[in-house]
């Protein structure tokens, strides 16, 4: 019988494995691990703000390794302050997120996506991917399995400190390293 709009219902999905389902993780952390507290408006923009997004569950300790590894990319490859920490990461189900056929190890598949003020050098550029491969290479993650992406966003595009344009705003350190 079909519904009253005529349309015919999918059946549910069969699930052939028994096993518990992967959780959808979304962790991040903002001021360090023993801290949480919301962003002063006294302290540095939230710059960049960066996702890591990967294909395999993690224990929490390796979540924030993870997490820790890029962070330190951030700061040795863009030179911001290393209290400057909008780092988030997502773990999905590996169904969810499909990956490079060429790939030895699939389940290692990490995307990194940087969202960043406009305007750092391709030297800057070239030492974030650098370093982002490095410290993630440190965690057994191989390095042609890592894709990187910056998203650079004008001053004016960005809202922070009780909605001012960053364009407007003491930042307290330099974008254009």
């Amino acid at each position: 019988m079909l519904p009253s709009n005529g349309m015919a219902r999918l059946a549910a999905p069969q699930c052939m494995d028994t096993r518990p389902v992967m959780p959808h993780f979304h962790v991040s952390l903002r001021m360090g691990r023993d801290k949480l507290a919301l962003p002063s408006s006294l302290t540095a923009a939230p710059m960049p703000s960066t996702l890591i997004e990967i294909r395999r569950a993690c224990s929490p300790e390796q979540e924030a390794q993870l997490i820790e590894a890029v962070q330190a990319a951030l700061v040795d490859g863009f030179r911001i302050p290393p209290e400057d920490r909008c780092v988030r990461l997502i773990a999905y189900e590996p169904h969810r997120f499909i990956h490079p056929p060429r790939l030895s190890r699939p389940e290692c598949y990490t995307l990194v996506t940087v969202t960043a003020f406009a305007g750092r050098t391709i030297e800057a550029k070239r030492r974030l991917y650098r370093a982002i491969v490095d410290r993630l290479g440190e965690l057994d993650i191989p390095a042609d399995h890592i894709t990187i992406t910056l998203n650079e966003v004008e001053r004016e595009n960005w809202g922070l400190r009780g909605g001012q344009p960053a364009s407007e705003i003491d930042l307290g350190f330099k974008v254009d390293v």
